[in-house]
Formats: structure tokens, C-alpha cells, sequence
């Protein structure tokens, strides 16, 4: 849809109710963002209508003079006298933010401490009792409190999806929007072990239209900070000698040519100026890339790289512009890419030379490269109507679908080959893969490892089977299946829960044996997840799509955690799970580099479900990235996200490609992207329209 607003995202699969719709109004930069929230309290009032939200309105009172009478009873020697009371009993909201917190903090743990008297500390202990707390945010304890409250609602409406249990009480983080000024640099991140009601993967709210009204509202105020960031990233790399190079370094604001020279943190953060409406700084891209970039100079780059990063990014930029002068160099690039797969079965090689033509691998063929260059190439086939493109790409993407073995799960590095005639390492491709290398004799391609992983070297080639199938309309089937024998292989072979708090989490398999251990990177797969259960076949009531959609919320859940429990709010590069020692981060992995897949995850649980929680967790950590990454010129990689002050003086174009990017569309509910019908993103979050025939 266009800036109006995405419609229905479609039925719960609880009961089949829609679970939200998009605000239509408001523009691309909404007053709200530049009013102070000191009214937000009247907004909240008249957002809600009349109607049955007059009653909810009147919630509070409800709320106060039950948690009073109620919690003195629990407290016995307690007077009614001491109880912290809002200077104006008619509405929490009318108290301060310091009574509202004393308030239920006390319920939270008279009500915690009755359940623990009822039934033992349970599973967690203190840390697994449900308590709906958020830093400067109004939140109702759930509980008893909470139960009676929801029986006093009947609030009728989606909450957001996939829930299990009976009741779904109101949500209780909502948030005020910021002001144009607000101040990152005295933000303290609120720390982990909160928000435990979404650790499983429940939806546990009612998410109403007041509550996704309000979470738009505030949103547009964020949205206009994630902006800033790339403004300030853009004047230095814009402003100085660095225009046009692959990197702008952060610390001192020199230029490098990281990938040979490609101008990539240009070509790479085009459609994200896009989006964020940054037009004149868009179209002066264009003249630079039309008018002075060249492929002929560059030497041996990553086929990989090159394809997602700078491929990807021309492509996008033209879906969105129309301007065939990125779909000239687009042309140009991939003629001199395409020289990579000149190999036995047409796997490319990892490295090629874009003036000669040579390619090497220098050593086996990754999964994640072998499986990771189809929807750029099918849509550059469409769009200049040259199908070899798409045929060189899909042929190695047969390769995987012949190798893929029954449980579908395959392994990350891959050879072409040792005479014997099989698939090797586990693979089934049986008759499918004697028909596809007919002619060959007995090689065939094999695999040269025995490590499954959805992380590092595996990560992308995953996330293609979904994507190119939904590129295609939906209509290739092989590759949903594909999908759907990982997606199942995932949760019967390495889908795990740490024994500590609960946190679900994906383990890579080596030779056999579990490794308990997951990469950031892995955080892709919670918007995947829920990307297939909302494009299921099955439709989205099928248990199938129901476990996708809850293991993408619990290991969406887990991600944030990755974030929450470091000093600086900021996730290592991966963890570890070891027995009681619940998520460690290893001493070789502490550093952050501006890594963009839990901010993924969020937006695609965000746009689907509507549940709200997933900006709050979103703008948790582009606080911490204003706070503890950002420089004179850009923004820095932590070294280590426990000891705040050291930043690496590199930035990845990734940072503005996708994290930025991610950000920004979390909080922007006006957005022309539309996940479900119109737009497939590459690995490198460019946007390309899906096929319609």
C-alpha cells in the first residue's frame, strides 16, 4: 500500500479475528514528534473514541481502589494510610511517574509473594513471577490484580496473534512519544530479566486500537531520531573527502576502499534515504554513480558481498526511483560477476576479478554464497529481460535443493566433488541429483564438513528459500518445501531452551554432537519465522504456521536479551549456553559491530503481528546505539559491550543499509513498504517488488 497504511494484516491464529489495522492518517513527519509529552494523557483520552472505550477509560479508578483495598488486606500490619496514592484518585495517569512506580511495584510483590505462597517459587524463581514493569512506561501488574481487571474489560479485538492462553490481558507498556531534543546521552539501559511474559513466544496482550493508535503515535516521534542518525552520518561522509568511498571511518572521518573500491557505503544506503525521505541527498547518489562510478579498475572483490550489498543496492534503488541509470550499472556489475560461475555445476566461486573475469574460491563453496544471489538475479533477469541472469543463479540454487538432505538441514561448506558418485555428508537428492549433473559422470557435488548452523556461513542460504518463493508469487513451490523441511529439521534438531531462565535459542550441530552456542546473526530467523507462518499455505490457524510464529516470538525474545543484559544495552557477536550459566558471553565475542538482525526481527513481528512491544525493545537499543556508538563522524563498534567507552574506528555500510534502515521502518507506520503483498528484502534489506505473474 502507499503512506496511507498497510490494511489488515491478517487473522490471529487464536480465533480468527483480524489482529490490528494500520493508522491511515498522519503524515511522513507527524506533529507528535515534535510536541512535548506532557499531553500525552489527554491524547490518550481522546484517541480512544467514545463507545465501549469510554469504560476502558475509566480503568484506572477501577484499577487503584482494588490494588489499595486488595493489597492492604495482603500486607496485614500495613494501615490504608501508608499506601502510595496519585494526586488525583480519578486517574493513574494523572499520577507521577515516581507514585505510579511505587504503586505497583508494591502490588507486583504482594501479588508475586501470594503466588509464591500458594504454589512454591516455581520455574525462574523472582525472575520468572510475571510482572508487567517498563522503564517510564504505565504498567498494570499481571496476576490476580490483572486478572480481575481483564474480567472487568471485556475488551473485544486481536492481540497481536498466536496466543494459547484463555484470557489476553490490556497491554501495559504504552509510552509517550519523545521530543525533538530528547537527551541519549544521559539514557541508563533498564537492564534484562524483564518482559518474561513474551520469553515463550505468547502473544499475552489484547493489542486494541487505542493501544496501536498510541504505539504509531509515539513511534513517528522515534522515527524522526533514527533520521537524525543517518543525517549525521551523511553530512560526514557527504562533507569531506570520503564521498563515493566503500567506508567512512568514524573516529577520524577518513575514507577506506574496503571492497575494492565501489563506492558501497554509497550504492549500499541509497533506498535508505529513500525511505527516510532524504531525497536531494538520494538523487546526488544517482549523479555520482551514473557519472563517475566504474567496475573496470576493481580487482577481486566477494562475489557474496558484492551481490547483496552493491547488486542488491542498485536494484533497489531503481524499484523505487524508476532511474535506469542504476539499472545500467546494475547490468554492468552482474555481467562482470556472473564470470564466478564459471564452475563444474555452476556453484560460483567466492572471489572474482570485476576487470578480468578470474574467479577463485580459495577454498570450498559456503552454503550462505552458494544461496544467496537468487532474488537479486531473478529480478535483474525481469527487469532487463535477460533470463540467463536468473538461470545462472537458480542453477545453483538446484544444487542445494539436490542436496538437501531428509532433514533438511544442510551442512555449510561444499565441494564439487570426489568421483564417488553420491551427495555426500548426509545428502538426498537421490534421482534429482543424478538428473541434474546428467552428463558429469560420477561427480557430483558433495559436502565437505559436517557443521549445520543457521548462523555464520549458513545464515542467508535459509532465508533464500522462504524469499525466493515469495518473490515468485508464491507460486514455486520446491522452494517453500525447501523451507519448510529446514524450518523443520531446525526445531526437531536444534531448537533448544537454556536451563536457567527459559530463553529458547538455535544451536549449530557439528558432526552430530549439539554446540550450544548462537550468533547474533541467527536473530534473522525471528522475522522469518513469522514472514512464513503470515504466508503459510496452510494459512496461519495450521500448527505449522503456529510453531513458526511462536518460536520467532521466543527467539525474538531471546535476542532482546542478548541486548538487555550487558552494561551498554548492546549484544555481543554471540553467546554461549552452558548449563546454569545462563547466556555467556564468551571472551572472544564481546565486541558489537552495528549488527542489524535482532532490529530485523523486530520490525517483521512489529508489521505483522502489531503487537507494539517490539519498538519499545527497538528503541531500548537505538538508545544505546546513540549513547555508546556514536562519534563526530558516524558511529563506532563497542569493543566491549560490558565495558562502555572503546569504539573500533570502522562502521560497516550494513549499519546504514540495514540497521538504520530497520529502525526507521519499526517506527514508521506510514511506511510505502508492504511485507506481505508487494516487497521481498534482499539479505541486505533492499526492497525489490515480488513478482506479479
Amino acid at each position: 500500500m502507499s503512506a496511507g497504511g498497510r490494511g489488515h494484516l491478517g487473522p490471529g491464529p487464536d480465533n480468527g479475528r483480524i489482529v490490528r489495522r494500520r493508522g491511515t492518517s498522519g503524515g511522513k513527519v507527524s506533529s507528535a514528534s515534535s510536541s512535548s509529552s506532557s499531553d500525552w494523557p489527554a491524547r490518550l483520552s481522546s484517541a480512544s473514541g467514545g463507545g465501549r472505550w469510554s469504560s476502558v477509560l475509566l480503568l484506572p479508578a477501577v484499577v487503584y481502589v482494588a490494588a489499595v483495598y486488595r493489597l492492604a488486606f495482603l500486607a496485614g500490619e500495613r494501615s490504608s494510610s501508608s499506601w502510595p496514592r496519585p494526586s488525583s484518585p480519578s486517574s493513574l495517569l494523572a499520577a507521577s511517574a515516581s507514585e505510579r512506580k511505587n504503586l505497583f511495584d508494591v502490588a507486583a510483590r504482594a501479588d508475586e509473594g501470594e503466588r509464591e505462597r500458594g504454589r512454591g517459587r516455581g520455574r525462574g524463581g523472582r525472575r520468572g513471577a510475571v510482572v508487567a514493569k517498563t522503564h517510564g512506561a504505565l504498567a498494570i501488574p499481571r496476576g490476580a490484580i490483572a486478572s480481575s481487571v481483564n474480567k472487568l474489560l471485556r475488551v473485544d479485538g486481536g492481540g497481536g496473534g498466536g496466543g494459547d492462553a484463555a484470557e489476553r490481558y490490556p497491554y501495559p507498556y504504552a509510552t509517550a512519544p519523545v521530543s525533538v531534543d530528547h537527551d541519549f546521552s544521559s539514557y541508563v539501559p533498564p537492564g534484562g530479566y524483564r518482559f518474561v511474559e513474551y520469553r515463550d513466544g505468547d502473544a499475552p496482550y489484547l493489542i486494541t486500537p487505542a493501544a496501536s493508535h498510541l504505539s504509531d503515535e509515539s513511534a513517528r516521534s522515534r522515527r524522526v531520531h533514527v533520521s537524525n542518525a543517518m543525517r549525521h552520518v551523511w553530512e560526514n561522509y557527504r562533507g569531506g573527502l570520503v564521498y563515493g568511498k566503500d567506508e567512512m571511518r568514524p573516529l577520524s572521518g577518513t575514507g577506506s576502499d574496503t571492497w575494492g573500491g565501489m563506492g558501497t557505503t554509497l550504492i549500499d544506503s541509497l533506498d535508505t534515504l529513500w525511505l527516510m525521505g532524504l531525497k536531494d541527498e538520494f538523487w546526488e547518489g544517482r549523479n555520482f554513480i551514473r557519472d563517475r562510478l566504474r567496475f573496470d579498475h576493481v580487482g577481486y572483490v566477494s562475489f557474496f558481498e558484492t551481490s547483496i550489498r552493491n547488486l542488491g543496492g542498485l536494484l533497489s534503488a531503481y524499484d523505487l526511483s524508476g532511474d535506469n541509470a542504476f539499472l545500467e550499472k546494475a547490468d554492468d556489475l552482474a555481467k562482470r560477476l556472473s564470470r564466478a560461475y564459471d564452475t563444474p555445476f555452476g556453484m560460483p566461486h567466492g572471489y572474482v576479478d570485476l576487470g578480468t573475469g578470474q574467479s577463485n574460491n580459495r577454498a570450498d563453496y559456503i552454503l550462505a554464497e552458494v544461496g544467496t544471489q537468487q532474488v537479486e538475479y531473478r529480478y535483474l533477469a525481469r527487469a532487463t529481460g535477460k533470463p540467463e541472469y536468473a538461470d545462472m543463479s537458480m542453477r545453483a540454487f538446484d544444487v542445494l535443493r539436490a542436496l538437501q538432505p531428509s532433514d533438511g538441514l544442510l551442512f555449510e561448506l561444499i565441494k564439487d566433488g570426489d568421483g564417488g558418485g553420491g551427495g555426500g555428508g548426509g545428502g538426498g537428492g537421490g534421482g534429482w541429483l543424478s538428473w541434474l549433473f546428467k552428463g558429469s559422470g560420477n561427480d557430483k557435488p558433495v559436502f565437505a564438513n559436517g557443521k549445520v548452523s543457521f548462523g555464520a556461513m549458513g545464515d542467508s542460504a535459509y532465508e533464500y528459500m522462504l524469499k525466493v518463493w515469495i518473490q515468485g508469487g508464491r507460486k514455486e513451490d520446491a522452494y517453500r518445501r525447501m523451507w519448510d523441511k529446514a524450518v523443520t529439521g531446525m526445531h526437531e534438531q536444534l531448537l533448544r531452551k537454556s536451563s536457567l531462565t527459559g530463553l529458547t535459542y538455535i544451536s549449530n550441530r557439528i558432526d552430530g554432537r549439539l554446540e550450544h552456542k548462537m550468533d547474533h546473526l541467527v536473530c534473522f530467523l525471528g522475522g522469518s519465522l513469522a514472514l512464513s507462518a503470515y504466508t503459510d499455505p496452510l494459512g496461519l490457524d495450521s500448527p505449522r504456521a503456529r510453531r513458526s510464529l511462536r518460536t520467532a516470538r521466543a527467539l525474538a525474545y531471546t535476542c532482546y536479551q542478548m541486548y538487555a543484559r550487558t552494561k551498554t544495552g548492546l549484544a555481543p557477536e554471540y553467546v554461549r549456553f552452558e548449563g546454569e550459566n545462563d547466556m555467556v558471553v564468551p571472551r572472544d565475542s564481546p565486541y558489537y559491530i552495528l549488527r542489524p538482525e535482532a532490529v530485523e526481527a523486530f520490525y517483521y513481528l512489529s508489521s505483522l503481528t502489531g503487537d507494539p512491544i517490539y519498538r519499545e525493545w527497538g528503541w531500548e537499543i537505538f538508545q544505546s546505539i546513540e549513547k555508546f556508538c556514536k562519534t563526530k563522524y558516524g558511529y563506532g563498534s563497542p569493543r566491549d559491550v560490558d565495558k562502555p567507552g572503546s569504539v573500533e574506528d570502522r562502521m560497516e555500510s550494513f549499519f546504514l543499509a540495514e540497521t538504520l534502515k530497520y529502525l526507521y521502518l519499526l517506527f514508521d507506520p506510514d511506511s510505502e513498504i508492504d511485507i506481505l503483498n508487494k516487497h521481498v528484502f534482499n539479505t541486505e534489506a533492499h526492497p525489490l517488488t515480488i513478482f506479479k505473474d
